[in-house]
């Protein structure tokens, strides 16, 4: 079987058996990648840490590979030592 028809298969059954997967992590820097691959833009929930002020943290872009999976997502935060994000969507697999 290709490549492409296995893709093809992978992407099929993940949509039918809708499997939904639960990334989390978090980061000090702007980049954030998921060990799924979503097949659709996975919904990503941020919470700023920090001491002291008024933290916060956005969603600039949810990132595709070349296969047109997203695997991650550029933030941009202010007024935080650091990002705990999670991500919630339809997966098929990891991205390591």
């Amino acid at each position: 079987m290709s490549m492409r028809s296995e893709m093809e298969r992978l992407i099929t059954t993940a949509l039918h058996c809708n499997p939904q997967q639960m990334d989390y992590g978090m980061v000090t820097g702007t980049s954030i990648t998921f060990k799924h691959k979503f097949v659709s833009a996975p919904c990503i929930i941020l919470t700023p840490l920090a001491a002291s002020g008024t933290p916060t943290a956005t969603v600039v872009s949810k990132d595709k590979d070349d296969d047109g999976y997203y695997t991650g997502a550029t933030i941009a935060a202010a007024g935080c030592d650091s990002v705990d994000w999670i991500a919630l969507g339809t997966g098929i697999g990891t991205s390591e």
